[in-house]
């Protein structure tokens, strides 16, 4: 019993740790792409809502297109 509440506290431990391990690697790619499309011309405004929209396509969004 006492193996598998450590075995439990460890995955819980390591689970907080993936997260935001993950979380770094998806900030760093959304910077890498909202960086390309300032250089492709857009706006630094459309360039951030670009990678989000695709990450999070049923978010609401401001603006003229958001009906």
């Amino acid at each position: 019993m006492l193996r598998r509440l450590f075995h439990r506290l460890r995955a819980q431990l390591r689970r907080g740790k993936v997260e935001g391990e993950l979380d770094r690697e998806l900030q760093f790619h959304l910077e890498m792409e909202t960086a390309e499309n300032i250089r492709r011309g857009m706006s630094e405004e459309e360039a951030l809502r670009v990678p989000a929209g695709v990450l999070y396509p049923h978010a609401p969004r401001g603006g003229a297109e958001s009906g």
